[in-house]
């Protein structure tokens, strides 16, 4: 890694000492701010208006960038910079952000350091366009007047003096993680939303905002980037800062090569240029070239003779650069280069309606892609689908270009998929296939892309992108028809589902199909958990979910399973929410079994019913289960025709809860559970309860039913519990524990005299 040495910041002063002599910013200086080059490390570059890259000369470390320019780190590259205003800026791996606008008022360096800035020197306006990747940003504070806005695909970060990350990703919208201060997001067409410490933003593509905690990995990545770029700039001088703002303004005009050209002045085809090619806005100079070439002198050197009239209608007619100037009305850095490219009229007039940019990358691309993608923006494409498109690889591009269909080509920048995507799309056989119509031998091809293309389309309306991106890691880059089809599994098991009361068969999927699904394995294991156990048996049908929310309303199974079916099973994969009165009619398969499953959290709330009528009832969860009613004369009811069963892989907590079977109630737990207000029916005949360490309060057990609990370490003296609240933690550990006023019916089990009398139904016992 290049980073600033004490003697580079030394020469780098030096060099433009003269430039800078008062500490103040030249006095023919514009007011522009500048980014600084602090390092770069693997793959870099920079380019100019133009879209060209920089020469390593002009990219070096303590290099000053220009307005319009862009700084872009590779894969695997990184790249720091500091702007003149005291913010601090790292671009991550596979990062291109542009400096659309930086303007700054004039400031005294006043031997200061970079380190002894409170806020920034003086008043400043910032606008960047981050095309793709992440950057990390600290900045100083910002003066009330002052603007700091990054502008994204999906919307524009406006920053006040914060320290955040800020994450654009082709065809997925934009990441934001906030670890100080605040950060207002203002999405494409709607308000502001502040992002404050600790918060993150993910903004689609679509304009939905979902606010979330900051990312723990963002968070660790925010401070340790910022103590690195702050480290480094930490000890620079603000009279290098200032030199940096006038060398910046010095290159903001020049061309693509660095020299000027009075040919090329003012754009106006006249000539009459200061010898600056990119400074449009020159307009001539009393004291510069008549001419705008080189032997020009403003300082005294006398005129050259005058040369033959000039027809200046002629010159304008062979100069194709001044004629699509006045077809157009507009000329900028790209001109030159763009005139010799022929486009019609309306062609230019879509070039120039594009940002600097896209027309940077277009002219880059030829005369024959430029026109293409400007043509193809009839059929709905717009400059950030094309922003997309330039974020991808150069290979993955020119596999789009391949395509000699505009209408799929335009299909697939209006879906803006992700480049992993597209290179299982347009592989080498399905290119033949699609341009060749459906030649021999490759129907295959033609169908599996066609294939692709339609569940890449369901995944992104049903919010499962990421299954896509799981697929195409198990298939090493590409899909099989097998894989396709587990796709399309997924999407069915993966969506978001919310109901009061309505099913509908065509939401089932089979079993087999379910478990196997490597995308749902988060269901399918814990299923697999309660058929060791013997909890559930037999075939099943699933209802399946990323997040479930079954709302109060009577719940129709009829005509609802298939035949063979003995369990309908509701899976959700991260959470499950239960509301209200959840009833059940109607038989749940021939073995007459609901199963309500999460792969990660329950929500109930506290005036849960569920009531499963004729069915038996399974509540099953991989994270804790927390049932807690109201009161105890306001519990939460569960209700199963022969059995119950509530099961947690980690905690069970039950406060004011009431169960109701006609045989069995089991209730298990792999570390604590914890009971407190529980009531059981009196005819029920069975209750088995086991976890790791078993506490019980304000329990009553049916006088006749036969109780079986078991905990890691089993009875004390091999038949009896703890008893009462006096007993420490730790010998509460791996034992059953009767808290406070356990009963077996109307007798109270409060020490070893009462539970010989009337525990003998109890049995204590080792989890297996």
């Amino acid at each position: 890694m290049k980073i600033f040495s004490t003697a580079s910041l030394i020469a780098f002063g030096f060099a433009f000492s003269l430039l800078s002599l008062s500490g103040q910013v030249p006095a023919n200086g514009t007011g522009k701010g500048a980014v600084i080059i602090v390092s770069k490390d693997g793959p870099t570059r920079f380019l100019d208006l133009q879209g060209n890259p920089l020469p390593d000369g002009k990219t070096s470390v303590g290099a000053a960038l220009a307005e319009g320019y862009v700084a872009q780190a590779g894969v695997g590259g990184k790249i720091v910079l500091l702007l003149s205003n005291g913010t601090v800026m790292t671009l991550e791996s596979q990062t291109k952000l542009m400096i659309r606008e930086f303007s700054q008022e004039p400031f005294d360096a006043a031997g200061r350091k970079v380190s002894d800035l409170a806020e920034e020197p003086s008043k400043s306006n910032v606008k960047l366009d981050l095309d793709w990747g992440s950057i990390v940003v600290a900045t100083k504070k910002l003066n009330r007047e002052s603007s700091l806005n990054i502008f994204s695909a999906v919307g524009v970060a406006g920053i006040r003096g914060t320290q955040f990350q800020l994450s654009q990703k082709p065809g997925t919208g934009m990441k934001l993680d906030v670890s100080e201060s605040t950060v207002a997001f203002t999405p494409k067409g709607g308000a502001a939303v502040p992002v404050g410490a600790g918060r993150g933003l993910d903004a689609a593509t679509t304009g939905k905002l979902a606010p979330r905690p900051i990312s723990p990995l963002a968070a660790k990545n925010i401070a340790s980037i910022n103590a690195a770029a702050i480290r480094m700039t930490s000890n620079l001088s603000m009279n290098t800062v200032v030199t940096a703002i006038a060398t910046a303004e010095s290159s903001s005009g020049e061309g693509s090569d660095g020299e000027g050209d009075g040919g090329d002045g003012d754009g106006d085809g006249g000539g009459d240029g200061d010898g600056d090619s990119g400074d449009s806005d020159s307009g001539g100079d009393s004291g510069g070239d008549s001419g705008g070439d080189s032997g020009g002198d403003s300082g005294g050197t006398a005129a050259a003779p005058a040369g033959p009239a000039v027809d200046t209608s002629q010159v304008l007619e062979n100069n194709t650069e001044a004629m699509q100037s006045r077809k157009t009305g507009k000329v900028n850095p790209f001109s030159k280069m763009l005139s010799q490219f022929g486009l019609t009229d309306r062609q230019a007039e879509i070039f120039y309606s594009f940002g600097a940019s896209v027309q940077g990358s277009l002219v880059s691309s030829g005369a024959e892609v430029t026109k293409r993608l400007i043509d193809i923006t009839e059929k709905g494409v717009l400059e950030a689908h094309l922003q997309v498109f330039y974020a991808y690889s150069e290979k993955t591009r020119a596999n789009m270009l391949g395509l000699s269909d505009d209408v799929g080509l335009s299909n697939l920048l209006l879906k803006q998929y992700e480049e992993s995507w597209l290179n299982g799309i347009l592989t080498e056989q399905s290119l033949l296939a699609l341009n060749a119509g459906n030649p021999p031998n490759s129907t295959s091809a033609n169908v599996r892309t066609d294939s692709f293309l339609a569940l890449a389309d369901k995944l992104r309306e049903s919010g499962n992108s990421d299954v896509m991106e799981e697929l195409l890691e198990l298939g090493g880059g590409a899909l099989t028809d097998e894989l396709l089809i587990e796709g399309e599994i997924a999407n069915r098991l993966l969506g978001d589902f919310t109901t009061s009361g309505s099913l509908a068969a065509a939401i089932l999927v089979d079993g087999t199909d379910a478990l196997a699904n490597r995308l749902y394995q988060d269901v399918s294991v814990l299923y697999r958990t309660l058929e060791d156990d013997l909890l559930v048996v037999g075939a099943a049908s699933f209802i399946g979910a990323r997040s479930m929310t079954l709302g109060s309303g009577e719940y129709s199974l009829a005509n609802l399973l298939p035949s063979g079916s003995d369990s309908l099973v509701f899976g959700a994969v991260d959470k499950l929410t239960l509301q209200g009165e959840v009833g059940f009619s109607g038989d749940a398969g021939v073995g007459k079994r609901i199963v309500l499953m999460s792969g990660n959290e329950l929500q109930a709330s506290n005036d849960l019913t569920l009531d499963a009528a004729t069915n038996d009832l399974v509540l099953s969860v991989a994270g804790d289960v927390a049932l807690e009613g109201t009161t105890a004369e306001l519990p939460i009811y569960l209700r199963g025709a022969r059995e119950v069963t509530i099961h947690s892989m980690r905690n069970a907590h039950l406060q004011n809860t009431e169960v109701s079977a006609s045989q069995q109630a089991t209730i298990k737990a792999a570390k604590e559970l914890y009971v407190d207000n529980m009531r059981f029916n009196a005819e029920l005949p069975k209750i088995v309860m086991e976890a790791t360490t078993i506490r019980l309060s304000n329990v009553t057990f049916p006088a006749a039913a036969a109780v079986q609990l078991n905990s890691l370490k089993g009875a004390i003296d091999g038949r009896y519990p703890n008893f009462g609240t006096n007993v420490s933690a730790a010998q509460q550990l791996g034992r059953v524990n009767f808290l406070q006023n356990v009963k077996s019916g109307v007798n109270l089990l409060h020490d070893r005299p009462s539970f010989d009398s009337f525990g003998g139904n109890i049995n204590i016992g080792k989890l297996r």
